[in-house]
């Protein structure tokens, strides 16, 4: 059996960067500059005046605001959740492990069989290959960092 271990930190860094580049390439200025001074509002008041004495310009908005919800989300509130709450911890039996990480795998070689066959149409096929490919990447990954301890 293989325990994981999960800290908060590691789950509010992903959300907010992710939350964080969705904002940023898709929708507008003004609605990502809200969500930066929103999302990350107490840090956001000396953020927002930085951004004021330095002018508004879009990368000057998207450096502060990553930094200042970045300080808050994950480094303040992600600490104070690992310290007072309970550790995100789960246990896999490694024939699960194999049997999920063999399914990604093949999942990943299908998805280059329709990559092969929709290429006629290239972003679909675009689509296809992609995933595909980071499918695979991920199932050899977790195949060498999780379960063949044994063979190295």
């Amino acid at each position: 059996m293989k325990n994981f271990n999960i800290k908060y930190r590691k789950i509010l860094f992903l959300i907010w960067t992710f939350a964080f580049l969705f904002f940023a390439t898709n929708v507008d200025f003004k609605d990502f500059y809200l969500f930066v001074i929103a999302f990350s509002l107490p840090i956001s008041i000396v953020s927002e005046e930085i951004m004021q004495l330095l002018g508004q310009s879009y990368l000057i908005v998207a450096v502060l605001g990553y930094i200042g919800g970045f300080i808050q989300w994950v480094v303040v509130v992600g600490g104070i959740m690992d310290k007072f709450l309970p550790k995100i911890a789960f246990g896999l039996k490694m024939e699960t492990m194999k049997a999920i990480n063999n399914t990604i795998f093949v999942a990943g070689v299908f998805g280059f069989v329709l990559s092969a066959i929709t290429i006629q149409n290239a972003f679909v096929n675009a689509v296809f290959y992609s995933v595909s490919l980071a499918l695979v990447v991920c199932s050899i990954g977790i195949k060498v960092l999780f379960l063949d301890k044994d063979n190295i």
